[in-house]
Protein backbone atom coordinates (compact mmCIF):
# COMPACT_ATOMS: atom_id res chain seq x y z
CA UNK A 1 0.00 0.00 0.00
CA UNK A 2 2.84 2.42 0.86
CA UNK A 3 4.56 1.83 -2.51
CA UNK A 4 1.31 2.56 -4.32
CA UNK A 5 0.99 5.91 -2.52
CA UNK A 6 4.58 6.80 -3.48
CA UNK A 7 3.86 6.05 -7.15
CA UNK A 8 0.71 8.16 -7.07
CA UNK A 9 2.54 11.06 -5.43
CA UNK A 10 5.22 10.92 -8.16
CA UNK A 11 2.59 12.09 -10.65
CA UNK A 12 1.33 14.91 -8.44
CA UNK A 13 2.32 18.54 -8.67
CA UNK A 14 2.18 19.68 -5.08
CA UNK A 15 3.47 22.62 -3.10
CA UNK A 16 7.06 21.45 -3.12
CA UNK A 17 7.10 21.58 -6.95
CA UNK A 18 5.82 25.15 -7.28
CA UNK A 19 8.12 28.15 -7.47
CA UNK A 20 6.79 30.89 -5.19
CA UNK A 21 9.73 32.87 -3.85
CA UNK A 22 9.95 36.42 -5.29
CA UNK A 23 13.70 36.45 -4.82
CA UNK A 24 14.12 33.18 -6.73
CA UNK A 25 11.74 34.28 -9.50
CA UNK A 26 13.72 37.51 -10.03
CA UNK A 27 16.94 35.50 -10.10
CA UNK A 28 15.43 33.05 -12.58
CA UNK A 29 14.43 35.75 -15.06
CA UNK A 30 17.60 37.80 -14.64
CA UNK A 31 20.25 35.04 -14.66
CA UNK A 32 18.40 32.15 -16.30
CA UNK A 33 18.73 30.78 -19.82
CA UNK A 34 15.81 30.13 -22.13
CA UNK A 35 14.55 27.85 -24.86
CA UNK A 36 11.71 28.86 -27.15
CA UNK A 37 9.37 26.56 -29.05
CA UNK A 38 6.21 28.36 -30.07
CA UNK A 39 3.92 28.84 -28.05
CA UNK A 40 6.05 28.01 -25.00
CA UNK A 41 9.14 29.74 -23.69
CA UNK A 42 11.06 27.83 -21.04
CA UNK A 43 13.29 29.85 -18.72
CA UNK A 44 15.55 27.71 -16.55
CA UNK A 45 18.21 28.16 -13.94
CA UNK A 46 21.10 25.73 -13.64
CA UNK A 47 22.14 24.58 -10.18
CA UNK A 48 24.06 21.35 -9.63
CA UNK A 49 22.65 20.77 -6.14
CA UNK A 50 19.08 19.93 -7.15
CA UNK A 51 18.17 16.28 -6.49
CA UNK A 52 14.45 16.39 -7.31
CA UNK A 53 12.23 17.62 -10.13
CA UNK A 54 12.77 21.40 -10.50
CA UNK A 55 10.41 23.94 -9.00
CA UNK A 56 8.19 25.38 -11.70
CA UNK A 57 6.31 28.61 -12.41
CA UNK A 58 3.51 28.97 -14.98
CA UNK A 59 2.80 32.30 -16.68
CA UNK A 60 0.36 33.64 -19.28
CA UNK A 61 0.49 37.25 -20.46
CA UNK A 62 -2.32 39.55 -19.43
CA UNK A 63 -1.61 41.55 -22.58
CA UNK A 64 -2.57 38.62 -24.82
CA UNK A 65 -5.49 37.31 -22.75
CA UNK A 66 -7.52 40.03 -21.08
CA UNK A 67 -9.99 37.71 -19.37
CA UNK A 68 -8.64 35.89 -16.35
CA UNK A 69 -10.85 32.91 -17.22
CA UNK A 70 -8.84 32.41 -20.40
CA UNK A 71 -5.50 32.84 -18.63
CA UNK A 72 -6.43 30.39 -15.90
CA UNK A 73 -7.63 27.83 -18.44
CA UNK A 74 -4.27 27.96 -20.23
CA UNK A 75 -2.40 27.72 -16.92
CA UNK A 76 -4.49 24.68 -15.94
CA UNK A 77 -3.68 23.03 -19.26
CA UNK A 78 0.03 23.89 -18.93
CA UNK A 79 0.12 22.58 -15.37
CA UNK A 80 -1.54 19.30 -16.32
CA UNK A 81 0.70 18.80 -19.38
CA UNK A 82 3.78 19.49 -17.26
CA UNK A 83 2.57 17.13 -14.53
CA UNK A 84 2.30 14.34 -17.09
CA UNK A 85 5.67 15.06 -18.75
CA UNK A 86 7.85 16.14 -15.79
CA UNK A 87 9.53 12.75 -15.56
CA UNK A 88 11.62 13.76 -18.60
CA UNK A 89 13.45 16.24 -16.36
CA UNK A 90 14.66 13.57 -13.94
CA UNK A 91 17.62 12.99 -16.25
CA UNK A 92 18.76 16.62 -15.86
CA UNK A 93 19.28 17.25 -12.15
CA UNK A 94 21.23 20.45 -12.87
CA UNK A 95 18.00 22.44 -13.40
CA UNK A 96 16.71 23.82 -10.11
CA UNK A 97 14.03 26.30 -11.26
CA UNK A 98 11.88 26.46 -14.35
CA UNK A 99 9.36 28.94 -15.76
CA UNK A 100 6.90 27.94 -18.46
CA UNK A 101 5.65 31.06 -20.24
CA UNK A 102 2.81 30.82 -22.76
CA UNK A 103 3.49 33.47 -25.42
CA UNK A 104 0.91 32.80 -28.14
CA UNK A 105 -2.04 35.10 -28.79
CA UNK A 106 -4.39 32.19 -29.52
CA UNK A 107 -5.48 29.45 -27.18
CA UNK A 108 -4.53 25.87 -27.97
CA UNK A 109 -6.43 22.75 -27.06
CA UNK A 110 -4.90 20.58 -24.35
CA UNK A 111 -3.48 17.89 -26.63
CA UNK A 112 -1.71 20.37 -28.91
CA UNK A 113 -0.29 22.16 -25.87
CA UNK A 114 0.86 18.88 -24.34
CA UNK A 115 2.58 17.90 -27.59
CA UNK A 116 4.38 21.26 -27.80
CA UNK A 117 5.42 21.11 -24.15
CA UNK A 118 6.75 17.59 -24.62
CA UNK A 119 8.84 18.76 -27.59
CA UNK A 120 10.13 21.78 -25.65
CA UNK A 121 11.11 19.65 -22.65
CA UNK A 122 12.78 17.16 -25.00
CA UNK A 123 14.78 20.00 -26.54
CA UNK A 124 15.75 21.16 -23.04
CA UNK A 125 16.96 17.69 -22.00
CA UNK A 126 18.77 17.24 -25.33
CA UNK A 127 20.59 20.53 -24.74
CA UNK A 128 21.92 19.20 -21.43
CA UNK A 129 22.81 15.82 -22.93
CA UNK A 130 24.94 17.44 -25.64
CA UNK A 131 26.61 19.67 -23.03
CA UNK A 132 27.48 16.64 -20.91
CA UNK A 133 28.87 14.75 -23.92
CA UNK A 134 31.10 17.69 -24.89
CA UNK A 135 32.33 18.07 -21.30
CA UNK A 136 33.17 14.36 -21.12
CA UNK A 137 35.10 14.56 -24.40
CA UNK A 138 37.17 17.47 -23.07
CA UNK A 139 38.10 15.57 -19.89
Amino acid sequence: MHNLMEKISDFSLGKKHKLKSDKTIKLLFSKGSSIFLHPIKIVYLIDGTNKDVPKVLFSVSKRNFKKSVDRHKIIRHLREAYRLEKEMLLTTPQISNLALVFVSKEQLDFFSLQKKLKLALKRLTDTFDTCLVSINKDS
